[in-house]
This record gives C-alpha cells, sequence and structure tokens, in this order.
C-alpha cells in the first residue's frame, strides 16, 4: 500500500538503499520494486555506541541526493534514534528527512504506514 501511494504521489525515488538484513531488503523491495545493501544504514544499538557508528548515516542523511529525486532508506528504529534523538519509528513510518549540508539535517514528517493515503488527497 506504501509503494502504491507513493506512485500515486509522483514522489522522483532515486536511489534505494537498504539495511542488508533480509527483513529491510524485502521491505524495500516491497514498496520501491528494488534496493542497495548498504552497510550505512544497518541496525545496531541506539545508545551507548561511539559516535562514530553512525557517522556514515549521519553524513548521508546531511548530504543532498542528486537534484530532482528523494532518497529512500529502509531500515531499522536504532540508527534514526541514534541519529535523530527523537521516538523510535513505528513499523512501517517513514521519516522525511532535509539534508542540511555541514549543517547536518532536520526532520520535516513523520508518515504513520496508514497516513500515506491522506496525502495529496484534494
Amino acid at each position: 500500500m506504501i509503494g502504491v501511494a507513493i506512485k500515486r504521489l509522483g514522489l522522483p525515488v532515486g536511489d534505494v538503499l537498504a539495511s542488508p538484513f533480509c527483513r529491510t531488503m524485502e521491505t524495500a523491495r516491497l514498496i520501491f520494486g528494488r534496493a542497495v545493501s548498504t552497510p550505512t544504514v544497518r541496525g545496531g544499538p541506539a545508545s551507548g555506541v561511539a559516535p562514530e557508528r553512525y557517522a556514515g548515516l549521519r553524513q548521508l542523511l546531511s548530504s543532498p541526493p542528486p537534484s530532482g529525486t528523494d532518497l529512500a532508506i529502509v531500515s531499522h528504529g536504532n540508527p534514526f534514534r541514534a541519529v535523530t534523538d527523537e521516538p523510535y519509528l513505528a513499523e512501517g513510518e517513514a521519516a522525511v528527512i532535509r539534508p542540511l549540508g555541514a549543517a547536518g539535517f532536520r526532520i520535516v514528517a513523520r508518515i504513520s504506514k496508514d497516513g500515506w493515503d491522506s496525502l495529496g488527497a484534494p
């Protein structure tokens, strides 16, 4: 249902990155039809880790995707929690991130798994 809503909205999805674990790869393929396995977005503990554990993810979220495209990341709750200090994403929930370059990134919205249908509605 999420994939259908994304197509209906005409979101220009470019790269689709997923944690290399089976569930995230399967979810990415179900939603977007494709995925690239990327250790940078893999799961791990949300707290008590060395700062460099999620440095690659912070850099990825801070870097704008190619012009005219959106980057999709399918991962786990722990990396999101570790780099944002926000509550965990619920199952199927998405966070919309605005990359700010050297200033990092900002969370623009959170979309529940059931919230996609209301987007773009007249």
